[in-house]
């Protein structure tokens, strides 16, 4: 299967054609199908390429690993784990001014408030290491984190998630027009 681009259509990313080749008795014929990928919603800032996945989760584990770290991370008063000030720095608008009103010489707390669930803030975290988020449970509550820290991807994300699913009839009348 090829995909090929085709730029005279906004909505339309990628076309791919299909050829299977029929080996009956009498003929050999090839059957070709024809279908394409419509998006129906993007988001501005988040996009895929080609890259080494492993950075990421070296330093994800780096920070699970206490490697270099210099910021604890509580949930009310339970030190949750420890993290690096650069990438919380560099990914949130708000972590970054928190972390700048402390000296470099200092172990920077940055304290989630109790309402928020451990894991919540583990897929807050991770997402913010990472830039993936493996889970959509409890939408409501990450999306309430993206929002208090300004993390705008994973903000949009959330929206996506907490859309409404679309309709089973609608989908499939959508395939069968292709």
């Amino acid at each position: 299967m090829e995909p090929k681009k085709l730029k005279n259509s906004a909505g339309l990313i990628q076309h791919f054609t299909f050829k299977w080749k029929l080996d009956f008795t009498c003929s050999n014929r090839y059957l070709e199908f024809n279908f394409d990928i419509k998006t129906v919603c993007m988001i501005g800032n988040y996009y895929y390429e080609m890259m080494d996945d492993d950075w990421l989760k070296n330093f994800w584990t780096a920070a699970k690993k206490q490697k270099f770290t210099d910021v604890e991370i509580f949930i009310g008063t339970y030190k949750m784990m420890e993290a690096h000030r650069v990438i919380l720095s560099a990914r949130s608008p708000v972590l970054n001014i928190m972390l700048n009103k402390i000296s470099n010489t200092e172990k920077s707390i940055v304290t989630f408030g109790e309402e928020f669930d451990i894991d919540i803030v583990h897929y807050f975290l991770k997402f913010l290491y990472t830039g993936r988020l493996k889970t959509s449970a409890k939408v409501k509550q990450m999306s309430q984190l993206a929002t208090m820290y300004r993390v705008e991807t994973l903000k949009n994300i959330c929206q996506l998630l907490s859309a409404k699913p679309p309709d089973g009839e609608e989908l499939t009348n959508f395939l069968l027009d292709l």
